[in-house]
């Protein structure tokens, strides 16, 4: 179970909606709840426009304020357990290594902001270093402000390891009682000459694919609290995936593994979980086991 979240607020709105989930998430498993600012003044800021001693101390006094405030809100959420800390440095490396020094310290919840709101990414920002450099899970939050309990959980599944922890911690999220977890494999459609044999090969791999599936249904340990159904699709892994999404409107967290060239500690531009991530409609859940 979940022993220490943190959630990673600059105060924006999209920082409010992850406060929301963190705490609710916080509150459901009775875990510690760190809200987090980072203090980040870039060195032009002194170079070219010097700022005063008394206003600085007026902007930490405001950020102090404001993490008093949003400590309050996540109190009100029923979180026994809030504290709050004040960063300093370049916000994702900040994040990431407050992760890296509390090895308690299970999910970071972080916000995302871009061009449109909540639909897409800007590329290179802290959110998106934040899930390729952070030693747990991070879980993005998107949404429309809802804080309910996840009703259904579409976790993407390519039979890794990673794969597995994500499997895991999805089904540990999802609220019992209500539409429980979806494991979604794509199997992807062989580049072959012969077109008869590739689809003779795509059936095989769809049934051999929905028996794995089945089987590892059967074996989530802790034995799962919720519904869990299979889910086998052909075509490109991450838009099957979001397509999945789009499709089932109950659907309100995609899970899904880390893989990259230094293991779990950094993905590859591109991959699977950077492209559901980027266009995801719900919050998006980045599993990682802690080293």
């Amino acid at each position: 179970m979940l022993r220490k979240l943190l959630c990673a607020t600059d105060f924006s709105p999209g920082s409010e909606h992850a406060l929301g989930l963190a705490a609710r998430i916080a509150a459901e498993t009775s875990a510690e709840l760190v809200v987090a600012h980072v203090w980040h003044v870039p060195p032009i800021g002194f170079d070219d426009y010097p700022v005063s001693s008394d206003a600085l101390q007026q902007m930490l006094a405001d950020v102090d304020r404001e993490l008093a405030a949003a400590a309050a809100r996540a109190r009100a959420f029923g979180v026994a357990h809030v504290s709050t800390r004040v960063l300093d440095g370049v916000p994702w490396t900040s994040i990431v290594d407050a992760a890296r020094d509390d090895a308690s310290l299970d999910l970071i919840v972080i916000g995302t902001r871009g061009r449109t709101g909540f639909t897409r990414w800007v590329l290179g920002s802290v959110a998106e270093h934040v899930v390729r450099s952070a030693p747990c899970s991070v879980l993005v939050a998107r949404g429309r402000g809802e804080h309910t309990p996840f009703a259904h959980v579409a976790c993407a599944v390519d039979f890794s390891e990673q794969s597995r922890e994500a499997v895991r911690q999805a089904a540990q999220l999802a609220a019992p009682g209500l539409e429980g977890l979806s494991l979604v494999h794509v199997v992807q459609r062989p580049e072959l000459p012969r077109a008869d044999i590739a689809r003779e090969l795509v059936v095989d791999l769809d049934r051999r694919a929905g028996l794995e599936l089945e089987r590892w249904a059967a074996a989530i340990e802790p034995r799962p609290r919720v519904a869990v159904r299979c889910d086998v699709r052909v075509g490109d892994p991450a838009s099957e995936v979001l397509a999945a999404v789009e499709a089932d409107d109950t659907i309100d967290l995609i899970a899904v593994g880390s893989r990259g060239r230094t293991g779990l500690q950094r993905m590859l531009l591109g991959s699977v979980a950077e492209k559901i991530v980027r266009n995801a409609p719900v919050p998006v859940l980045v599993a990682r086991r802690r080293p």
